[in-house]
């Protein structure tokens, strides 16, 4: 099933499923800073590491900290990846 756009919409996650998976790369060493997950509601923060993964109820709202990188580094593919699955109800 193909998720629709959640971009200018305010469809919950929570509602149509039960966790969601995230896995993060990126090539080492690391040129970018930010790119954390934070948990907006009890104030916790998962530093993003390569090749890390969490799992979480999806009705946790969140949020991803912006990313910075040098110039130099950009439109290399130097930045950070996410890998994201969303685990159905039924």
């Amino acid at each position: 099933e193909i998720m629709p756009s959640l971009v200018g919409s305010e469809m919950c996650i929570r509602d149509r499923y039960m966790h969601t998976c995230l896995i993060w790369f990126y090539k080492e060493p690391k040129r970018f800073t930010g790119g954390d997950l934070t948990f907006t509601q009890s104030k916790q923060t998962v530093e993003c590491k390569h090749n890390r993964m969490i799992l979480f109820p999806s009705y946790y709202m969140h949020e991803v900290v912006n990313i910075n990188m040098k110039k130099n580094h950009t439109n290399k593919g130097l930045g950070r990846y996410c890998l994201t699955h969303f685990y159905n109800k039924k």
